[in-house]
């Protein structure tokens, strides 16, 4: 079961600039757990000090709260004390704060801060699906910017913050250069528009259910996904749909067939139905395992299209499965305004017949289970090969990406230096199993307690299965060999 959202806030500070209006957005950090590479604004989960701070803010009673914690981390994060008269020290108080040696109600009274008196524009608020491993209900407030205090990101939790107007905001979007969330892309596209506009589609997205929870997310342009449950390997507990087109549409991964999970997916196409987007045109796989075509049958005979693959996963599924194929190279083209374009890759190695979908415009990748964005990629032989999931990998690399959208957990940043971090780490694994073989350990059981002592024992019957691939591969590079059931070193062969 998914933990309950955590109530959270956030501020869009804004300013205007030779009437222009400009927000300050901030890049979380490649090595955060949540949203790692994502562009979205200062904020963070409503504390127990936030609570006693409310007091001091104005506005509905069970709302302050979260006000007290938009305004807490916006100062933690930017430097910005919203509602201060005195700025001497503020530095320091906010180095104070952030070492805890301080609560945030002695903050704002050293600095004779007055928040209620700050116009705070409420924008919906937004809850995180349920596939995701941390989940957040998020308020988000607008409010200017005080021109005497100027916001300064400390590089920690944060990568960096700059002020940008929306429009070049979604650009950097929309050309792949910024990986923005949900809730932050409708902020940014709300707020290119007249002043009144933009507040009212600020309260009113038009597409959160009625847990407030998106019934659409765009991750790059024209690429949506719906995260559907299935019995995948922990800790994951969705396979991501991708829908794609600016027009006609395709369905990548057809992940299950259960009646409340196709339920989820109607509600975001009619949700883009509305929008003039449609009808389907196909469905594509990217390889044949379980929680990836779970629902191959039932939405090929409930939206009466074909359903095409790699041929090598023919075999896998049945004779009548797969209604074409799909040649590595092939260039998938889907009528719209724009035309959205996907070239189609052979990437073999967690699978024979693994296929990725490059989309050139963002630089996106569709990455199947290449990569993934919460937990792990099994490879499991004699189907799964170390070495040719490398050279996958590599393929990868070579195409210079700047976003993974994976097949489980949210969309990966930096998606250059994420390829490299996931070879680096195999590789690094590699070497620690042929040490093991060195020092004596012949079999995989000898092999993965110390190999894996990074890794708790309940997960190494998987790793069994990694310890044979990175063994295999090792004999193909003649670094090891298989003498009567134990593997040794090549050396202590000859």
């Amino acid at each position: 079961m998914s933990r309950p959202p955590r109530p959270s806030a956030a501020v869009v500070l804004t300013r205007n600039r030779l009437a222009n209006r400009q927000v300050f957005w901030v890049r979380r950090s490649s090595r955060v757990a949540f949203m790692p590479g994502h562009y979205s604004f200062p904020g963070g989960g409503v504390e127990p000090a936030d609570h006693e701070a409310a007091r001091y803010f104005h506005g509905p009673e069970e709302l302050r709260p979260s006000l007290a914690a938009a305004v807490r981390e916006t100062f933690e994060e930017t430097g910005v004390l919203l509602g201060a008269a005195r700025l001497d020290d503020l530095p320091a108080t906010r180095k104070a704060l952030l070492a805890k040696e301080i609560p945030f109600i002695e903050a704002l009274e050293r600095h004779q801060a007055q928040p209620a008196g700050v116009v705070f524009h409420e924008a919906a608020r937004w809850v995180t699906p349920p596939f995701s491993p941390m989940r957040f209900s998020a308020r988000f407030f607008v409010a200017d910017c005080p021109e005497d205090q100027h916001p300064e990101v400390w590089e920690g939790e944060l990568a960096m913050g700059e002020w940008i107007a929306p429009a070049a905001a979604v650009d950097l979007w929309r050309r792949g250069l910024a990986l923005v969330p949900p809730p932050a892309l409708h902020i940014l596209r709300s707020l290119e528009r007249e002043w009144d506009h933009a507040i009212e589609l600020l309260r009113n997205p038009g597409f959160l259910n009625a847990d407030s929870i998106p019934t659409k997310m765009e991750v790059t342009p024209g690429i949506h996904v719906v995260p559907l449950r299935t019995p995948t390997l922990p800790p994951a507990t969705h396979t991501n749909l991708y829908i794609a087109g600016h027009g006609e549409l395709v369905l990548i991964e057809p992940a299950s067939g259960e009646a409340a999970e196709l339920a989820v997916l109607d509600t975001c196409l009619d949700t883009l139905r509305r929008e003039g987007k449609g009808p389907i045109r196909e469905i594509l796989i990217t390889h044949h395992h379980g929680d990836h075509v779970g629902g191959l049958e039932a939405m090929r005979q409930k939206y009466g299209v074909p359903v095409r693959g790699h041929a090598l996963n023919r075999d896998k599924l049945g004779a009548g499965a797969l209604d074409g194929f799909i040649a590595s190279g092939e260039l998938i083209v889907i009528p719209g305004d724009p035309p959205l374009r996907l070239r189609a890759l052979h990437t073999p190695g967690h699978a024979q017949g693994h296929l990725i979908f490059w989309e050139e415009d963002a630089r996106a990748i569709i990455a199947g289970d290449m990569m993934a964005g919460v937990g792990t990629i099994l490879i499991d032989p004699p189907e799964g090969h170390m070495g040719t999931y490398l050279q996958s990998l590599e393929l990868m690399l070579d195409l210079h990406p700047h976003v993974i959208l994976p097949a489980h957990g949210p969309a990966i940043g930096d998606a250059r230096d994420a390829i490299r971090f996931y070879i680096q780490h195999r590789l690094k694994r590699e070497e620690k199993i042929f040490s093991a073989v060195a020092a004596g350990a012949g079999t995989v059981e000898e092999i993965v307690p110390i190999a894996y002592d990074d890794t708790p024992p309940a997960a190494w019957p998987l790793a069994e299965r990694s310890t044979l691939a990175h063994l295999e591969h090792l004999a193909g590079l003649g670094r090891v060999v298989e003498n009567q059931g134990r593997y040794l070193t090549a050396d202590r062969v000859r």
